[in-house]
């Protein structure tokens, strides 16, 4: 503290009453006028200036502590209650979801198989559903929860390599293209893939898509694809029956002419593992397209976006106009000026 400050904190106090200011045993009665003598003194400065510079130390650091603390926001009783069950959430504090709904369903029939699907909000290219029927003795595989809880690509795609390397395992997907969705639109388009995959894993009838060996941009329309797994003989050996199988299907509908018995579990790939492995395979399918689409047209950016209508994908648009994969439905590319594409 400089001379300055003190001489100008002694004049503060004296302002209002003589103060008695002790040092080494002594007291020293100061008026105003003392304490421009101090100013002035160097012996006086000498005498009484770790005193001062305590007593002015202590003043200053009392009126800090004086001052009103900063109020805390207060969480609301609701927030706290949703970061409680968050934290307890089975996706927070388990390597994989539980398999509740599916043993209960194995009770009474022989195979349960899950539904899920990926793309129904990008502006560009295929909405694609996929079924899983997870082997009843397997043990669950770490990892497995919704697929856009995974934080990354590459992690998604692992999660997929070792989802269809499991001995056993049976799955479906059915890729439903853009020019499907303009005719029917994207809801009926994602229950129509559905249908698909569960009725390409029953045998309960003849597909209305057909029924290719890969997933691929070269082919064009809808069509199914089947896992060719090697599957032992006993009790993982498919049904013919349909009355055999029971469907778990994400979501808060339940396609028409189902070949088998299903229920609807909204959120369901954030709440059973078999739902949240049938959704890694729809996503990292679809993602595997939109790769392959990106090199057939790469001024829209797709390997970024994979579809999704960010500001990039949009100006890209503004800039290029629409491609063949791009749904003529939604906005905004439904009220662009198409001219005769």
């Amino acid at each position: 503290m400089n001379l300055f400050s003190k001489s100008a904190y002694l004049l503060s106090l004296t302002a209002v009453r003589p103060f008695a200011f002790h040092s080494n045993h002594r007291s020293h009665l100061f008026e105003p006028s003392a304490a421009m003598a101090l100013r002035r003194s160097p012996r006086l400065r000498a005498l009484n200036s770790k005193s001062v510079d305590n007593q002015v130390e202590n003043q200053i650091g009392s009126s800090k502590n004086d001052k009103p603390k900063a109020k805390r926001r207060r969480t609301s009783s609701k927030a706290r209650v949703k970061k409680i069950k968050e934290t307890a959430s089975p996706v927070a504090n388990a390597t994989s979801l539980p398999r509740k709904l599916e043993f209960d369903a194995l009770k009474e029939y022989r195979h349960v198989l899950s539904i899920d699907e990926a793309g129904r909000g990008p502006l560009c290219g295929p909405v694609v559903a996929a079924a899983v029927i997870y082997p009843k003795g397997q043990a669950s595989l770490d990892g497995i929860v919704d697929s856009k809880k995974v934080r990354t690509e590459d992690e998604r795609e692992r999660l997929y390599e070792s989802l269809i390397a499991i001995p056993n395992i049976r799955w479906a997907v059915c890729v439903i293209d853009a020019k499907r969705i303009d005719e029917i639109n994207i809801l009926q388009a994602t229950l129509e893939a559905m249908r698909s995959t569960a009725i390409a894993l029953t045998k309960a009838s003849d597909l209305s898509v057909r029924q290719v060996s890969e997933v691929s941009v070269n082919e064009q329309g809808c069509y199914v694809v089947i896992s060719n797994t090697h599957r032992k003989e006993g009790e993982n050996k498919p049904s013919s029956n349909c009355k055999d199988y029971f469907a778990l299907i994400d979501g808060n509908k339940i396609p028409k002419d189902m070949p088998c018995d299903a229920e609807c579990v909204v959120k369901g790939d954030g709440k059973e593992f078999a739902i949240a492995a049938a959704s890694i395979i729809a996503k990292v399918t679809r993602d595997r397209l939109m790769h392959s689409y990106d090199e057939m047209y790469p001024v829209y950016g797709l390997s970024r976006h994979k579809g999704y209508g960010t500001r990039d994908h949009v100006s890209a648009l503004l800039e290029h106009g629409v491609s063949p994969i791009h749904r003529r439905t939604f906005a905004p590319i439904k009220h662009m000026d198409l001219g005769d594409e």
